[in-house]
């Protein structure tokens, strides 16, 4: 029998030798070491029946040295020592297979007690172990609690508590993460998706065998899966060998977003992200790397429609123009299309844009029904995107979009019909106030006679419809003269002045004062743009 003493005092490790009566309760050899790594070693090579372990071992604890006997199911049986009082270590430690725990300087008839006690533990036979699969899962559950925890930690540093979450796992340090979502791959294929099925069985057999890392499936999402991987180039070289070996060399359907190596536990969630960001870098029309490292850079800002076309569209919907809300959403589609080489995270900003589209909208109605509201189906799914081959589809993409562009105009137009005509009539110059409005145009554009719309706008809002809109210009301008340093002259043209002493006296008329001395009260630092 074997007993192995590590403490990075030298004259603890001497005090210690001295006090066990080591061949009385049957020790052959005593071996001890200063190094956490050599306790490692020693552990693996001369599988010491008892380990005597100080809880803090300069910048490691004993419960790292905890998790590796674990981790390697080593018989070591082991006893906790310490100078201080680390009551969530010697909880943690005490609750994961610890025999016993001795305060430091150590009594000789507790130390002898505690090694006979950990002696004892050794005589009953084994309990049965777990098979290799049941082990596995059970790890993963553990795993998964600790890495849905770390997306949402706010903390730079893992607290001694967060220690005693993660102590399974603390022989990790360097490690990669492979990200992969089912729901950007044909999963509605059969043979697909039983290829996939042998993919999962082989990486989880893969993984178990040669201690790679984990497979955690599922995560956060149902289409969701995450590989966390130690940090070897020769992990992530088999796991590639396998992914073509299962989905084919030439033409791959399969890919996998790769983080760079990180720092295991602090910086999983910037990992997770960088993951996910290199998985929506692929290419729609086809993966040419099965890990892929470059990280997606949103193009939301540039996709989303202007709010003028938006405000141009809703303006269409409004009169029933639904042939030119269309064209104008064609045009839009086609020149984004056209534009950019489409990949799966653009494809998604993409999306984002059209429903940040029907979200201005439901918000520039509201400023005039404040009860309006909308749900819209979501049309556009990857797999709705293939054709026949598989293969992503352009014309269905721009298919799938403009289809959801006219889901928003029909239930906006159905909710609108039903509204006060003079209230819709308000609610189209809002959206085009900066143009040229003639009355005559407005009347046939709601079907109604010019001398009636004169005469029932001014009796529903109070003034005439000339006057409605120069209010809404200047309200406009009064918001760029405060929170823009735009030139007073852009801001007249902007809002719908083609003349700047016109826009000056529309101003003065209206908040009996000038632009540039309105912009000088409100905000100095502008003054004399």
């Amino acid at each position: 029998m074997k007993l192995l003493i590590v403490d990075d005092e030298k004259h603890v490790i001497t005090a210690l030798r001295l006090l066990i009566p080591a061949e009385k309760l049957g020790f052959s050899e005593v071996l001890s070491t200063q190094s956490y790594l050599e306790a490692r070693a020693i552990l693996e090579k001369e599988r010491p029946e008892i380990a005597i372990v100080d809880i803090v071992l300069q910048n490691q604890t004993g419960i790292n040295l905890m998790s590796f006997i674990q981790s390697k199911h080593l018989p070591t049986k082991l006893i906790a020592i310490s100078g201080h009082s680390d009551y969530e270590y010697v909880r943690t430690m005490l609750l994961n297979g610890a025999v016993d725990y001795l305060l430091k300087p150590i009594e000789p008839h507790a130390l002898q007690k505690a090694l006979k006690k950990a002696i004892d533990s050794l005589e009953p036979a084994p309990a049965p172990v777990e098979a290799p699969i049941e082990q596995a899962q059970e790890t993963t559950r553990h795993l998964r609690k600790l890495l849905s925890g770390l997306l949402t930690d706010t903390q730079d540093t893992i607290d001694r508590s967060f220690e005693t979450l993660a102590m399974p796992f603390s022989d990790l340090s360097e490690c990669s993460l492979l990200f992969f979502n089912t729901s950007f791959f044909p999963v509605f294929n059969a043979h697909f998706q039983q290829t996939l099925s042998i993919f999962l069985v082989k990486i989880r057999h893969m993984l178990l065998s040669s201690d790679f890392g984990y497979l955690l499936e599922h995560f956060g999402k149902p289409e969701n899966y995450l590989i966390l991987l130690r940090g070897e180039n020769a992990s992530l070289n088999a796991i590639e060998k396998l992914s073509r070996e299962v989905f084919g060399y030439n033409t791959p359907s399969f890919f996998m977003g790769c983080s760079s190596p990180f720092a295991f536990p602090n910086d999983f969630k910037s990992a997770y992200r960088e993951a996910q960001s290199c998985f929506l870098s692929v290419p729609c029309h086809n993966a040419p790397h099965i890990l892929e490292h470059r990280p997606y850079v949103s193009c939301f800002e540039t996709l989303r429609p202007p709010e003028k076309l938006l405000q141009q569209m809703l303006a269409g919907m409004i009169v029933g123009r639904e042939s030119e809300v269309i064209r104008m959403a064609e045009n839009y589609l086609q020149e984004i299309l056209q534009a950019h080489s489409l990949t799966f995270g653009m494809m998604a900003d993409l999306k984002r844009s059209i429903n940040h589209a029907e979200t201005t909208w439901t918000n520039m109605i509201r400023a005039v029904f404040p009860d309006f509201t909308i749900s819209l189906a979501d049309s556009v799914s990857y797999n709705s995107l293939l054709d026949e081959n598989l293969l992503f589809s352009l014309d269905n993409l721009r298919e799938h979009l403009l289809l959801e562009i006219k889901g928003g105009m029909k239930a906006v137009t159905g909710q609108l019909s039903h509204r006060d005509l003079f209230e819709q009539i308000a609610l189209y110059l809002s959206l085009l106030y900066t143009e040229k409005i003639d009355q005559t145009e407005i009347a046939d554009l709601f079907h109604i006679n010019r001398d009636y719309l004169s005469r029932k706008f001014k009796q529903v809002f109070g003034e005439g419809m000339v006057n409605y809109i120069n209010r809404l210009r200047i309200k406009k301008a009064e918001t760029l003269l405060r929170d823009s340093d735009m030139k007073v002259r852009d801001i007249a043209f902007l809002v719908g002045y083609s003349d700047e002493k016109y826009f000056t006296k529309q101003f003065r008329l209206f908040l009996g004062t000038s632009p540039s001395e309105y912009r000088f009260m409100v905000s100095p630092q502008f003054a004399g743009r």
